[in-house]
């Protein structure tokens, strides 16, 4: 009895150190568990969501008052690995591709005083230029960092943001381990960074690269070859678990083009005419659970929708 007491005896002694440890697990866990998510109205179709995106729910948004915040807790899981993914982005763009020569696009350097005030602060489009440190900067040490390119299509109310170019002639050189014969961009191919789970990453090479991929991946790339000019995405997939890498390239396809342009005028066409458009397939009925999830069911679902109309000429007096 006495072994047997003395083991209870450390066991709790034990439990009582781990509080500490249990009460910064909650901390975490709080701090990026919960999740609060604002309904924003769809003037702007963006392009890596506009494939799946339901016409009316676009059309809701720009004419119905925004719904409350949405609060989700017990999140922490899809927030890390959404905090992963950008910081992926981040990391293989500024530490990796940009000082190996290979990314081209915007990139911008701060300067800032102790205090946190800015100095002085530059964009270029270019190669990642060599660090210029500021004599009464502090942090960057003169780093330039990439800024992702915006793309805005007015005609189609289209925004987003792609990855930056990579230059297909520098590869060969950087490889060949030779100086680079020009300081203009040669032959460039648009970057597009997707991070996953190790699954993903196995079915997107069983599936040989570009017939795996999303048809909202493949609206997007195409979209974005359409704004730039260029006809080739290098989709460079990453592994969150493992860091295994999968590399390969896509040309878009002009029914995704013809899709979106479409989409964009049955959207706009429809808040024109004050008239709703059809739901999303996935929306045809009310417990659906796309259907459970958009913030408009109720008024989606009503049997006369359309007078959603005398609510927006109501909000607009």
């Amino acid at each position: 009895m006495e072994i047997r007491d003395e083991l209870l005896k450390l066991g709790k002694e034990k439990a009582k150190k781990d509080e500490t440890g249990e009460m910064l697990s909650a901390v975490v866990k709080q701090k990026l568990g919960i999740v609060s998510e604002q309904e924003m109205p769809f003037t702007q179709l963006r392009a890596s969501g506009v494939f799946g995106l339901c016409p009316r729910r676009a059309v809701f948004s720009m004419i119905l008052p925004m719904p409350p915040p949405v609060v989700t807790k017990n999140n922490m899981s899809m927030q890390l690995r959404m905090d992963t993914g950008t910081f992926l982005h981040e990391y293989f763009q500024d530490f990796v591709l940009g000082p190996a020569g290979v990314l081209f696009g915007n990139w911008k350097r701060s300067y800032t005083d102790k205090d946190g005030v800015l100095l002085d602060e530059k964009e270029r489009m270019c190669f990642m230029p060599p660090p210029t440190p500021h004599p009464e900067s502090v942090g960057w040490c003169g780093r330039w960092k990439f800024e992702e390119h915006h793309i805005v299509n007015d005609e189609l109310h289209l925004s987003g943001h792609h990855d930056g170019w990579i230059d297909k002639q520098r590869m060969k050189e950087y490889l060949a381990e030779i100086p680079f014969t020009s300081e203009e961009p040669v032959d460039l191919v648009l970057l597009e960074i997707k991070s996953t789970d190790d699954n993903g990453l196995r079915k997107m090479k069983d599936a040989g690269g570009g017939p795996g991929l999303l048809e909202d991946y493949k609206t997007q790339a195409t979209i974005y070859q359409r704004s730039v000019g260029v006809t080739e995405t290098l989709f460079f997939y990453i592994d969150r678990k493992y860091f295994s890498m999968f590399t390969f390239t896509y040309k878009g396809e002009d029914k995704y083009w013809d899709y979106t342009k479409e989409k964009s005028e049955m959207i706009f066409g429809s808040v024109d005419a004050k008239k709703l458009p059809p739901k999303h397939v996935e929306c045809s009925f009310k417990k659906s659970k796309r259907a459970k999830e958009c913030p408009f069911i109720e008024f989606c679902f009503c049997e006369d929708a359309d007078s959603v109309w005398d609510i927006m000429e109501t909000k607009e007096d």
